[in-house]
């Protein structure tokens, strides 16, 4: 490359301006950037890249996954009033606990040990109140060895369907910046497929049975790849 630029001094210039012609139409004789610095500029722009995919760096044991239920009723605004806010009312925590990592290398996802009584009062509650809601907070804590604690909102809906012995809470995108690199694998899992896709944390709540509506239940939180009418639960990898 050397005895090629001393053979011709703007032979490598002519090379790079045949293989980017955009750069044609701002760079000439007196520009004083090197060939190499523009073909690497261009390159970065235009030139296709294959999607190189990040590893995890810790595991969710790492991570401590905190779950918090509440009970609340949220009053309508007056009738006739436009703009009249609702009003939440009542509002009462009925469980606060953390969970732990289940699944396999497939699928990954969390689970929550709910205590006797917990789920009887939730069904109670909606049964009898007028205006109920039950919505749950999921966060993420890290502590670092240098003493900051770091934490994430994960989630935070109602419930949305349920049976005798089951619920489930609404879909909830998972907060995150768009701005962030750090999150651009998911960018490659996405592109995969020709629809509108968002990380997304769905929530199931059960008993073993309506009989057993009285004793320990279960919340499970799985975290998918959320389409437009359907999801892909996530591997624990990418979880």
């Amino acid at each position: 490359r050397d005895a090629q630029a001393r053979l011709s001094p703007g032979f490598e210039r002519s090379l790079v301006l045949r293989r980017f012609p955009l750069l044609g139409t701002f760079i000439d004789d007196s520009c004083s950037v090197p060939p190499r610095q523009l073909f690497l500029s261009q390159q970065r722009l235009f030139e296709s890249r294959p999607f190189q995919s990040a590893s995890a760096t810790v595991g969710l044991d790492d991570f401590t996954f905190s779950l918090e239920i509440d009970l609340h009723r949220r009053i309508p605004g007056t009738p006739g009033t436009p703009g009249t806010p609702a009003l939440e009312v009542g509002r009462q925590t009925i469980y606060v606990g953390t969970g732990s990592a289940c699944g396999s290398e497939a699928v990954g996802g969390l689970e929550f040990e709910i205590p006797a009584g917990v789920w009887s009062r939730m069904d109670d509650y909606l049964m009898c109140r007028t205006y109920p809601r039950c919505r749950a907070r999921l966060m993420v804590t890290r502590r670092r060895k240098s003493g900051v604690i770091e934490q994430a909102e994960l989630y935070q809906g109602m419930i949305e369907d349920g049976d005798g012995d089951w619920v489930d809470f609404e879909y909830y995108d998972i907060p995150r910046s768009q701005n962030n690199a750090a999150l651009d694998w998911s960018l490659g899992k996405m592109g995969n497929v020709d629809m509108f896709a968002d990380p997304n944390v769905s929530l199931h709540w059960s008993v073993p049975s309506y009989a057993e509506r009285r004793g320990p239940s279960t919340v499970e939180a799985r975290f998918m790849l959320q389409f437009p009418s359907d999801g892909d639960q996530m591997t624990l990898e990418d979880t």
